[in-house]
């Protein structure tokens, strides 16, 4: 079975130490992260929604998984679950990008027990491919953080774990 926990632990070694840091591009840039769907639907299908932008006094939005036992999945699939946080960061290098948040809801399989003792900072990496129709699926993985890590974005480097199956998602500096 694969849990979003394994899933944070091989993310977080493949994240670069060189990646770009979480802060507005000079003059004023704005960067925004959008977008919503469905991944990993060949096991354990995690419904998603993301929202994050730059604003004058930090970052702003929402983001949010959800866990259902929609036919198809693989048995042993931890079951119904969700997870939503406010954004803290967010942080974008071209077409990759990071988001990070405070968690205000955990529920189900999502739920504090699912999880290391304590993390309370949720991260979604995502790669914008373009329009899905191009072919080539978006990526994206999300896990959860220590506490402290709340305002640490770094975009990745195109090591999203999951193929975006249904949906789209949207990288932007103006």
């Amino acid at each position: 079975m694969r849990k979003l926990v394994m899933s944070a632990a091989i993310a977080v070694a493949l994240v670069p130490l060189g990646a770009a840091l979480a802060t507005p591009t000079a003059g004023g840039s704005k960067s925004s992260v959008t977008g919503g769907g469905r991944y990993d639907r060949a096991e354990c299908a995690i419904n998603f929604s993301i929202n994050g932008r730059t604003a004058p006094n930090g970052a702003t939005g929402e983001q949010t998984a959800v866990m259902s036992n929609a036919p198809g999945a693989i048995a042993g699939c931890p079951g119904q679950g969700q997870i939503k946080a406010t954004v803290t960061c967010v942080a974008v290098n071209g077409h990759d990008a990071e988001i990070r948040g405070i968690i205000t809801k955990q529920t189900g399989s999502f739920g504090p027990e699912f999880f290391p003792d304590g993390d309370n900072v949720f991260v979604t990496d995502v790669q914008d491919n373009g329009n899905p129709s191009t072919g080539t699926p978006d990526t994206i993985v999300q896990y959860v953080d220590q506490p402290g890590s709340e305002n640490s974005c770094q975009a990745p480097s195109g090591d999203q774990l999951f193929t975006v199956d249904n949906g789209n998602v949207v990288v932007r500096t103006s």
